[in-house]
């Protein structure tokens, strides 16, 4: 898919998305693979706002926090 994002985004569905993802950091908040997918169905429904919380409270030395730094930093100043 487009940039590598999930097939569930790619094809537009990122409220189902963003529903699952937001139920797996209710079970475990230290999810920051789904934070991070989280906030890449947060970008597909543009809500910007709720993308750049979550991508700045992914740690920088998690596995996904280079990718999170990288999507915020492509993100239209807001």
């Amino acid at each position: 898919t487009k940039l590598g994002l999930p097939f569930w985004v790619g094809e537009r569905d990122a409220d189902a998305a963003a529903s699952t993802l937001e139920a797996s950091l209710g079970l475990n908040n230290r999810l920051h693979a789904a934070r991070y997918f989280l906030a890449v169905a947060r970008v597909a429904q543009g809500r910007l706002t709720d993308a750049r919380a979550l991508l700045t409270a992914i740690p920088s030395g998690d596995a996904y926090g280079g990718p999170a730094r990288t999507l915020l930093a492509s993100l239209p100043p807001g």
